[in-house]
């Protein structure tokens, strides 16, 4: 079971990180255009509830896979 294991693990190495660097582009670009459109107070707004946005979508993706398993089971006992 552990070649499987790398084997996936290296399938999506590249999305798992592709992910993490958009997510942190788009984080400093909307840092940015706040911190120039809305001020200081508005950056120090989004930088405190960042993390819990943060934690809020690592869930949904964790949960993700989870939920696809049944909803591909009611799919196939549909046909």
């Amino acid at each position: 079971m552990a070649p499987m294991i790398k084997k996936l693990t290296k399938q999506m190495l590249l999305a798992q990180v592709l992910s993490v660097l958009t997510t942190s582009i788009c984080m400093l670009v909307d840092s940015l255009v706040i911190g120039r459109c809305l001020g200081v107070g508005a950056v120090a707004a989004y930088g405190l509830s960042s993390p819990i946005l943060l934690i809020i979508g690592g869930k949904a993706q964790s949960s993700r896979p989870g939920c696809r398993l049944p909803a591909a089971n009611q799919s196939e006992k549909a046909r």
